[in-house]
Order: structure tokens, then sequence, then C-alpha cells
């Protein structure tokens, strides 16, 4: 029987690691893509301008565009070859910080999509781990096993916070801001180049939101019932120090499992809806003023 329980909490765990590496996988392959697809767009946007003003670059009469002005000791906004190596620069700086922006959102959803799968491998092993003609020796150490997993996910998920509670509150604030402005740029512009370029950053920007947001709401969602688990277990068969234990382990699992950004930001869909709506309403006030 002991055997049994065993490899079913290994196929159960196996489950849970192929639909995290999944999870994590695809949310990362949409995120990168609309990263570097953005990147590529602001880069070389301005460079077909550039192509299409001039058939030749001997006579610049206006300037030069770029995505990013530099502060250089060398004349490139009229200058051929100079601005060359400020759009050199302007490649490499904005590689950097599109791979930095990518890595921190990535490994965050990475780290909290773990959180929510070592969530539920814990539920699945209260169910299954205390059985019966168990001695109370036994009942203890599954008990003190138990603790000490519930610990780990309660410090794991303290260490995300500390670690990333700025970024989780830099794309609500991002959105926040930003979003309007991105789809008024949208709507008022005629240019094919920004038109996809600013597209691109409307699924990145929100699409980032929306992910982020699901994946917080959803560990507070799959940890809510670990309480009922816990008070549920056979209490009756339980000496009277290991009643104790559970009792401990039941008081500190009251408190709700969730993600708290920087400031004490609230997390979850429902301040995801309400940054839409704003965004959106948002874009109607700048409309309605420039009309």
């Amino acid at each position: 029987l002991i055997r049994v329980i065993l490899l079913k909490q290994i196929i159960f765990i196996f489950q849970i690691l192929i639909t995290v590496e999944k999870l994590t996988r695809w949310t990362n392959y949409y995120y990168i893509f609309f990263c570097y697809s953005c990147y590529i767009g602001w880069e070389f946007v301005p460079i077909v301008h550039n192509f299409q003003r001039y058939d030749n670059f001997v006579n610049i009469t206006t300037r030069l565009e770029i995505v990013v002005h530099f502060w250089l000791p060398f004349d490139y906004e009229y200058n051929f070859n100079n601005w060359i190596i400020a759009q050199i620069a302007s490649f490499y700086c904005g590689f950097i910080a599109v791979t930095i922006i990518a890595m921190f959102d990535t490994i965050n959803l990475s780290f909290i999509f773990h959180i929510i799968g070592h969530i539920k491998i814990f539920k699945h092993q209260v169910k299954s781990m205390f059985m019966e003609n168990m001695t109370q020796e036994e009942i203890k150490c599954k008990i003190i096993e138990m603790a000490q997993y519930y610990n780990f996910i309660l410090e794991t998920l303290k260490n995300v916070e500390a670690a990333f509670g700025f970024n989780v509150a830099s794309i609500y604030l991002h959105n926040l801001f930003g979003g309007g402005l991105f789809i008024y740029q949208i709507s008022k512009s005629t240019e094919f180049g920004t038109m996809v370029t600013y597209g691109l950053m409307i699924p990145l920007y929100m699409g980032v939101l929306l992910a982020i947001s699901f994946s917080l709401e959803y560990v507070r969602i799959v940890a809510d019932d670990v309480p009922d688990l816990i008070y549920s277990l056979n209490w009756e068969n339980m000496s009277v120090s290991n009643q104790t234990m559970i009792l401990l382990v039941l008081f500190q699992s009251q408190t709700i499992l969730e993600f708290k950004a920087a400031f004490n930001m609230k997390t979850g869909m429902q301040p995801a809806l309400n940054i839409l709506k704003t965004t959106f309403s948002y874009y109607v006030m700048i409309k309605s003023r420039d009309e």
C-alpha cells in the first residue's frame, strides 16, 4: 500500500512538473517574441524612413531619424557615417535593455508557476500522506514533513515578493499610465511602420499584465482550501501532542497566500481589469480633448 501511494505521488509530481514546464515555456515564448519584435520595429522603422527620404546621403538637409538620441562629441544627425555609428550603439543598447526586461519578467513568471506547482503537490500530499494503522511517531514525522514543506512555500513566496515586487509594480504602473497613450498613438498614426510598432506593444504590455495578474490570482485560488484540507484530517486517532502540532500548522495556513507587489500594492485579476478600464477611459479622455 505504501509503495502504491508513493508511486501515485511520483506520478502526480511528474504531471505537475510537465504542466509547469509547458506554462513556463509558452508564456516565455510569447513574451520574448513580442519583446524582440517591438525592439526590431523601433530600431528599423527610423532606418526605413531615412532610406525612403534620401536616395543618397550626400546632401542631408533634415535630421536623420534614430530611436534613441545620444549625447555624442560628433554630429550624427546630419552626417551619415556618424549616424551609422550612433545606430550601431542604439542597436546594442536596445538589445541589452530588452534582454534585461525580458529576463526579469520571464524569471518572475517561472517562479510564480513553480509556487503554484508546489502548492498543488502540498495539497496532494496532505490528502494521501496520512494512512490508517500509522503509529503516533510516524504521524509526528508526517506532520513535521508537512509543516516544513508549507514553510518552504511561504518562504519562497516571500523571497519572490522581495525579489520581484518592484518588477510587478512597474508592470501595473506602466500599463496604468502608458496603455492609453499607446492606443491613442495607434489611432492617430497613418504611417504603417509606426502603427505596427505601437500595435506590437499592445499585446506585449497588456498580455504580460494579464499573464502576471492571472498567475498571481491563481496562487491565491489554489491555496484557498489548504486550511480545509488540514482541518479535514483524522484528528481523533492522533495523540494530544500530534493534535497540537496539527493545530499550529492549521493556524499558519489561515493567512491568505497572496503576492504583494512593492508599496504593498494589491495584485490579481481585479486590479488588472481596473487598469484596463482606466486605460480605455484615459484614451477616450485624450481623444475627446484632442477633438
